[in-house]
């Protein structure tokens, strides 16, 4: 297995999917600092998670290391089709290939980020309102879905 390989077809898809969230919420912009810390978060929650796991430790190093803050940062929320997001994440098996048992968690990782994300930023100025709107929800059911979980 070429981790290398895998997390560099899986880095876009996972930001995409990132992105499609931050889309569907409709956040302003301090739902997407609430969503950023979300996101911050989850990645170092997974750290000690998937310690031993050498794709996701690869996975997590190439997100929080300049090539995913690159591709996060040049991400145009305006031109994401949150179509072709689910056309990446259906892509997913064919990716993962033969990762064996180490890919068993990266969907669930995926699903997991989108749905802490999605609840960072509540409705209302403070963000205290409903967690998840209608939008998030259906962008979340919909990868639900595609990821087969």
């Amino acid at each position: 297995m070429d981790v290398q390989k895998i997390v560099q077809s899986l880095l876009p898809i996972i930001i995409n999917v990132i992105g499609g969230v931050m889309k569907s919420g409709g956040s302003g912009f301090w739902g997407k600092l609430r969503e950023g810390g979300a996101l911050a978060t989850a990645l170092s929650g997974a750290a000690d998670q998937f310690k031993g796991n050498n794709l996701m430790e690869g996975l997590l190093g190439a997100l929080t290391g300049d090539e995913g803050k690159n591709l996060l940062s040049n991400l145009d929320l305006e031109k994401l089709d949150l179509g072709n997001v689910m056309n990446m994440v259906g892509g997913l098996d064919n990716v993962l290939g033969d990762a064996g048992d180490e890919a068993e968690p990266v969907k669930g990782f995926i699903f997991d980020v989108a749905e802490k994300m999605a609840g960072a930023a509540g409705s209302g100025v403070f963000g205290t309102g409903q967690k998840i709107n209608a939008g998030e929800q259906s962008f979340l059911d919909d990868l639900k879905k595609q990821l087969g979980l």
